[in-house]
């Protein structure tokens, strides 16, 4: 194994702790609030915003995976830049699912509608923070910096924005519509960044079947 991604698949195991810590700790409060669903008052878009957080640590433990398979990609984050663009991104999504899911032991609570309006900004903060986090990551820490006007980086500048308009409006409708958007949103770029991988993947396997048949064929004319 080459040390790029040696290295990497250190830091593999690091995120997907913490990436699973926030996951559980997400599904784990879905669970709670299916269990007590008659004792507390259910709201739509903290169950929106939580469907979404899930979705984003899904499809960031996938990209961590998915660069993992790839040597050069796994190259970008064996610097302390890298370390910090792999590891502080997935604490930054805990604390936002520790916001929407607090210890239930330390914090009982029945009105999440209450709660969420109580607790919001601290959320969307977190949440741009993410988002700056990712932006300056990508583009300063790697060693390999990518395309500033790249799809990712504009899809996260809408979110951004969103994120700001949610942080200071107190409207139900603007907070509905907002986390509905995200959503939709997010569902998106996961569908196109997955779709982009299984086509890098399928001319990455038809480019090494044609250099193992030209092989074949350079050591029959060989034998000849």
């Amino acid at each position: 194994m080459s040390e790029p991604s040696a290295l990497f698949n250190y830091l593999l195991i690091i995120t997907g702790i913490i990436t699973g810590m926030a996951v559980t700790r997400i599904i784990a409060g879905i669970g709670a609030i299916l269990i007590k669903r008659d004792s507390c008052k259910v709201y739509w878009v903290h169950l929106t915003w939580s469907l979404t957080l899930l979705l984003l640590l899904l499809q960031t433990w996938y990209n961590h995976y998915n660069w993992g398979t790839d040597q050069n990609k796994a190259a970008l984050l064996t610097g302390f830049g890298g370390f910090l663009a792999s590891l502080l991104f997935p604490i930054i999504l805990y604390f936002a699912a520790i916001i929407l899911f607090p210890d239930t032991s330390a914090i009982n609570i029945n009105n999440y509608r209450e709660y969420y309006y109580r607790h919001c900004q601290m959320l969307f903060a977190v949440g741009a923070m993410a988002l700056l986090f990712l932006l300056i990551s990508d583009n300063f820490l790697t060693n390999t910096p990518e395309p500033v006007l790249r799809p990712a980086n504009i899809l996260r500048f809408v979110l951004f924005l969103l994120l700001l308009l949610v942080y200071r409006s107190s409207s139900p409708r603007v907070h509905g519509i907002v986390a509905l958007l995200v959503m939709l949103l997010l569902l998106i770029f996961c569908y196109h960044n997955t779709t982009v991988d299984g086509a890098q993947k399928k001319t990455l396997q038809s480019l090494e079947l044609s250099s193992a048949t030209k092989i074949v064929f350079s050591e029959y004319h060989l034998k000849l």
